[in-house]
């Protein structure tokens, strides 16, 4: 695998490029683009298959030279340059945080992580927030969701009386939901406590929450340094989507689009998480027969 971080991050940035070139614009960002009867949102592969690549390259150059300036410019500001090219603020979310948790447990150093990732990442960001009118109006609506229930914190309002009505036991299987738009994608979790209640909604994060552990105990009894990088950088991504997703439909965090991985509908990020997670049983099947020395993995 380590053999095709190259590959990997080309593929990506080829992507990008594409999606510029030839990409069929959607909420204002060319993101997608047609293979037969798919229309696969190209960001979203991108971003996990960058994520492969950065752990393939940061192991490979560890031990050389400029490897600070090399992990800045290449494996952190290009990426992350070529999302925000997209408008695609939620893929740069994750991405850093996957870099971060990669390059701080690689280094371990988690100070020294953080100004390689997250200072150019939060420079980023603030750029993004200057220049993004529906940014400025989404954190608007989180600190102050009754400012304007009509406008731009509507769905903030909407979330929390779906889950205020949703009582133990829940609307039962299908309850209509009108006045909650797009429930299928971000806001699903909202929707299951509003059909099925609080003690489903209570269960399902847990089944979560051991899901992410399990995949933070897996990483850890990894001998192999680039599997052991790169599963980090898989619980990292897909614990940071749970956690960040089941906060957010509780009014904790402010609506950024992040999907809940595995459930929320959405073709592209969904073909992504499975190939991630048949990525990580592999290198977990593996763990104690790969000697930490096997640079062909």
């Amino acid at each position: 695998m380590r053999h095709y971080a190259w590959p990997f991050y080309l593929a990506a940035l080829g992507g990008i490029l594409l999606c510029h070139l030839a990409g069929n614009t959607v909420n204002g960002s060319p993101s997608y683009f047609r293979i037969g009867p798919f229309a696969i949102d190209w960001p979203w592969i991108g971003t996990y298959l960058w994520i492969a690549a950065a752990a393939g390259i940061l192991t490979e150059r560890k031990q050389k030279p400029f490897f600070r300036i090399f992990t800045i410019t290449v494996v952190v500001l290009v990426p992350i340059l070529f999302l925000a090219s997209l408008s695609r603020f939620p893929c740069i979310v994750l991405y850093a945080i996957a870099l971060f948790a990669m390059t701080g447990t690689m280094i371990r150093n988690w100070a020294k992580a953080a100004l390689l990732i997250l200072l150019p990442f939060a420079g980023i960001a603030a750029l993004r927030f200057q220049q993004s009118q529906s940014v400025k109006d989404r954190l608007a609506a989180f600190w102050n969701p009754h400012q304007d229930p009509l406008g731009t914190s509507y769905i903030n309002i909407q979330i929390e009386k779906a889950i205020q009505s949703a009582g133990w036991y829940g609307n039962g299987f299908a309850a209509p939901a009108r006045y909650l738009p797009g429930i299928q994608n971000d806001i699903i979790y909202v929707y299951l406590i509003y059909s099925f209640g609080w003690l489903a909604g209570i269960g399902l994060a847990i089944s979560f929450a051991a899901f992410a552990g399990w995949l933070v105990r897996s990483a850890l009894q990894i001998r192999d340094e680039y599997g052991k990088t790169l599963m980090l950088g898989i619980a990292a991504t897909i614990g940071f989507q749970i956690a960040y997703n089941l906060l957010m439909s509780f009014g904790i965090v402010p609506l950024i689009g992040i999907p809940l991985p595995f459930v929320s509908y959405g073709f592209s990020h969904f073909v992504a998480e499975m190939a991630i997670l048949g990525l990580a049983l592999a290198i977990y099947r593996r763990r104690l027969i790969t000697p930490a020395s096997n640079g062909g993995q």
